[in-house]
């Protein structure tokens, strides 16, 4: 009975183990399909989940926030309820003050509802938002990253 019981809380261990590896693979699976939306859905997931150091991945090294930011600690909500690429007819020219020369870009429009602690942070108030994020590709190789945010 008690070699039994070992076996059952080994297997439950393992279940465990493997559950929460499922869940870091998905994450890790999702950013390696990159594409422009599907990182702007992911950098969300991360900030519903006030998870800086993954929204960070997304991100090109200059912009990546120092320290804790208040628009994710204080986050109590955060839906996505929209998120589309802009067509390339209806880009507007790429600003190279936001990244010089990049290999490609895309504009990645979102709409979402944010509450916050307190009602607000430095960045926000509880509400809806649209923004549009602004992505590059450095390289044909390289990943899609969030280079800047802003209205879209």
């Amino acid at each position: 009975m008690k070699k039994i019981a070992i076996a059952a809380g080994l297997l439950i261990c393992a279940a465990l183990v493997l559950s929460a590896c499922g869940d870091k693979s998905a994450d890790k699976e999702a950013e390696e399909e990159n594409t422009p939306v599907q990182v702007v859905k992911q950098y969300f997931a991360y900030w519903a989940n006030k998870d800086q150091t993954s929204m960070d991945r997304l991100v090109i090294d200059d912009q990546k926030t120092e320290g804790d930011d208040p628009d994710i600690t204080l986050v109590t909500s955060l839906t996505l309820n929209s998120c589309m690429e802009v067509a390339d007819e209806l880009k507007e020219e790429w600003d190279p003050e936001l990244f010089a020369d990049p290999y490609d870009f895309a504009y990645v429009d979102t709409d979402f509802d944010i509450a916050f602690e307190g009602g607000e942070s430095p960045g926000y108030a509880d509400g809806n938002y649209q923004e549009r994020f602004y992505l590059v590709k450095e390289t044909k190789d390289s990943q899609w990253k969030i280079v800047s945010r802003g209205l879209g």
